[in-house]
């Protein structure tokens, strides 16, 4: 029987205790962007922009040039750039729509201090897909117990934090996410950030915690922007359990005609000397555009 999951990105985590290494892998999200680098190539600014439209609404926030979760021990080493570069840079809000290249539709400058407020406008449709296509096939130890739209007619689009941040000649790529494409259904690939720009790390905020019988919980909570052409209802819930690990995609999401801010809680919880599985719950919902995005880095 075919199932069916959100598209996903892959969170490595990676837990120390001493000479051993617990590697985890999280499913997050419906509808996330894909794995990118860094690309060197033309200046920012020089991708298509869309015609001048009234302003709907604003999303402001931080960016740290900290690693994704480095403060938890998800991400090892340091980043290559510094606070320093990145002030005065332009961050984007990036779309890859269905046909077509990827784009930039709003930008902002990062201060000296790298705070940034993007006007948000209303997009074309032509950069917007089918809501039901976010879905993929999931594996046969997935129980997909909850799968719904309101509207399966609806579209949507989901927008991608992207900065044009500097590179030394020869500087590019991840380290093993070097190729910065999506693969294409029939073959060949799209640039998954506009010539450029890198796309920037969503989980912006991590926590690490010890419960009382000494399990550690690695929580990381992210904001996406998301743009639906109608109100529309999305409803997920899937269980998954394999050899390695047991994890729960929960998704719940009440989208506005117009842009939405959807937040995404991923949590690890892990019992030290145990047999028992690594627990892994990725929940996402809608919160107000009001809420502060704090961004961080890839590399």
């Amino acid at each position: 029987m075919t199932k069916l999951r959100p598209t996903a990105l892959l969170l490595s985590v990676s837990l120390s205790r001493r000479r051993s290494a617990l590697s985890l892998v999280l499913v997050p999200a419906l509808l996330m962007g894909g794995l990118s680098g860094c690309k060197s190539g033309s200046q920012a600014g020089e991708n298509a922009s869309p015609a001048e439209q009234p302003v709907q609404a604003h999303v402001s926030g931080t960016f740290t040039v900290a690693l994704e979760g480095a403060s938890i021990g998800m991400a090892a080493g340091k980043s290559v750039h510094t606070a320093t570069e990145a002030a005065g840079r332009t961050l984007a809000l990036a779309i890859h729509p269905p046909e077509g290249e990827v784009r930039t539709i709003a930008t902002s400058p990062l201060t000296s201090d790298l705070k940034w407020l993007l006007p948000l406008r209303d997009v074309d449709r032509e950069v917007l897909g089918p809501v039901t296509q976010s879905m993929v096939t999931f594996p046969d130890s997935c129980d997909v117990q909850r799968q719904s739209f309101s509207d399966p007619e609806a579209r949507v689009a989901v927008g991608t934090f992207v900065a044009d941040l500097p590179h030394t000649e020869g500087q590019t790529g991840v380290p093993g996410h070097e190729q910065e494409n999506a693969p294409e259904s029939e073959g060949g690939s799209r640039a998954t950030a506009p010539e450029g720009y890198e796309r920037l790390g969503m989980f912006g905020t991590a926590s690490r915690e010890t419960g009382p019988e000494g399990q550690v919980r690695l929580v990381m909570v992210g904001h996406q922007l998301r743009f639906a052409d109608r109100d529309v209802e999305v409803a997920l819930l899937v269980t998954c359990q394999d050899k390695t690990r047991a994890y729960v995609i929960d998704q719940s999401i009440s989208l506005k005609a117009g842009w939405n801010l959807v937040e995404n809680r991923s949590v690890v919880e892990v019992t030290p000397g145990k047999a028992a599985l690594p627990k892994m719950t990725n929940t996402l919902r809608s919160v107000p555009l009001s809420t502060p995005v704090r961004l961080n880095l890839v590399h």
